[in-house]
């Protein structure tokens, strides 16, 4: 029982440094990009998450992108997706905090965000990688499937 309180413990400790370091450098990227003045280098770590969606847009050819937004984060929104309010912000039954709907025609303005952040652009294997199923591959045609697995041994 002691022994496996003490490897916990280790463990805990071990997770506290990984974080204290996680937590450093954010706090080191956040410092180097507050100094830079070019659009490309304003963003943050937390836009950087949403490039995942930018990519799924893209993958799944949407017509639009939609974020439900806290007032305080639409300005943000409306500067560097160019989104734009479709719902007031609101209060959500089991949420704390009013949030909004906002929208933007992904096809009509994605080439400008592009423009402006080049990070967010992605390569097809990437969005292939994170999008496609294996049932949405085709076969190559030199592909053999392998038969059937059987209980009946063969002769």
């Amino acid at each position: 029982m002691a022994e496996r309180y003490r490897s916990r413990r280790r463990s805990c400790a071990g997770q506290e440094l990984a974080a204290k370091a996680i937590r450093h450098a954010i706090e080191a990227q956040r410092k180097k990009l507050k100094s830079s003045e070019k659009p490309c280098e304003i963003l943050a770590f937390e836009t950087l998450t949403l490039r995942l969606a930018y990519m799924a847009c893209e993958y799944f050819k949407a017509d639009f992108g939609l974020a439900i937004v806290r007032p305080e984060h639409q300005a943000f929104y409306r500067r560097v997706f160019l989104h734009e309010t479709i719902a007031e912000p609101r209060l959500v039954p089991g949420l704390a905090k009013p949030f909004g709907l906002m929208a933007a025609d992904f096809p009509a303005l994605h080439e400008r965000v592009f423009e402006r952040y080049p990070i967010m652009r992605s390569t097809a294997f990437e969005r292939r990688m994170l999008f496609e199923r294996p049932t949405d591959r085709l076969p190559s045609s030199d592909f053999v499937a392998a038969p059937e697995p059987t209980m009946v041994p063969h002769t």
